[in-house]
């Protein structure tokens, strides 16, 4: 289910279905995604745009599996096994009020995080393979290997979608030139040079001996204004963003992925790039 179509009066009968005659249009009775997941699995892909409202509804199906159809005072049923995705921070969502405490409690389960395509350019040999495999267009490993090295020089802001997206446009291209397909076919995106790409170390400064004599600064600066704000009155803002900024260059130096970083920091991945970008780390 793509929950930002999920935004209108027929959400309700989207998701649950309707009694025939349950207003205008009901010509005949439905069951619904709620229903059809029965048995099997239901997947909420972006979560976090469903309104409140809805997220209510859905509580109650999420505890026991009963839910009624729109204009119908019959309990029904449906089991089934719940994931959802979503590209936000849940518990910013909660915190802003835009998601119900309860429900982000009952759909949190196992969690996985994937991290972006930029930031595992080793796996682009892999996706560019299956590319070809789905398209069931026979390449070489040569023009396989050829492909994967421009590719892992761009910043896919995109994702997979849009390597893919690249890798057809490379099809049109030898298509309409009616040309075998070599690697002069493939346009890769413009203004996303690989230089924007996060580096392992985040340090000041590339130069390793002046990264550390800067961070070593930082830490000290960070020391000193927490030592003047428990003797003398400060903005609270500046001392706290200074320290949180000086904790999480220290965190990523000692670990070698953002992944871990946020993990060992123990927030959520959304978090630690918005602070990233926050600082200009």
């Amino acid at each position: 289910v793509n929950c930002p179509l999920l935004d209108n009066d027929l959400t309700s009968s989207l998701l649950f279905g309707h009694k025939k005659g349950a207003f205008t249009g009901a010509n005949e009775t439905t069951n619904g995604y709620v229903a059809a997941a029965d048995g099997g699995i239901l997947f909420l892909d972006e979560i976090h745009t469903l309104d409140l409202s809805t997220q209510r509804k859905l509580l109650r199906v999420l505890n026991d599996g009963s839910y009624n159809r729109v204009g119908d005072m019959r309990i029904i049923h449906s089991y089934f096994q719940l994931v959802v995705a979503t590209t936000k921070d849940l518990d910013e969502e909660v915190e802003s009020g835009r998601m119900l405490a309860d429900f982000k409690y009952r759909i949190s389960g196992a969690e996985i995080i994937l991290d972006p395509l930029r930031e595992r350019l080793e796996d682009i040999p892999i996706f560019v393979t299956v590319f070809f495999k789905r398209e069931n267009i026979e390449v070489s490993e040569e023009l396989i290997s050829e492909i994967s090295q421009m590719c892992q020089r761009c910043l896919w802001k995109g994702n997979i979608r849009q390597l893919f997206r690249v890798l057809q446009r490379m099809l049109i291209n030898a298509q309409l030139h009616e040309e075998e397909l070599s690697i002069h076919h493939l346009v890769l995106p413009s203004k996303e040079p690989l230089t924007h790409r996060p580096q392992k170390q985040y340090s000041l400064s590339s130069d390793d001996k002046l990264g550390a004599v800067k961070e070593d600064e930082l830490e000290r600066h960070a020391l000193d204004l927490l030592q003047n704000s428990l003797n003398k009155d400060c903005a609270l803002n500046e001392v706290m963003d200074e320290i949180e900024k000086t904790i999480l260059i220290k965190a990523m130096n000692r670990h070698d992925s953002i992944a871990k970083s946020h993990l060992a920091l123990g927030i959520s991945r959304n978090a630690i790039e918005a602070k990233r970008k926050k600082y200009k780390i």
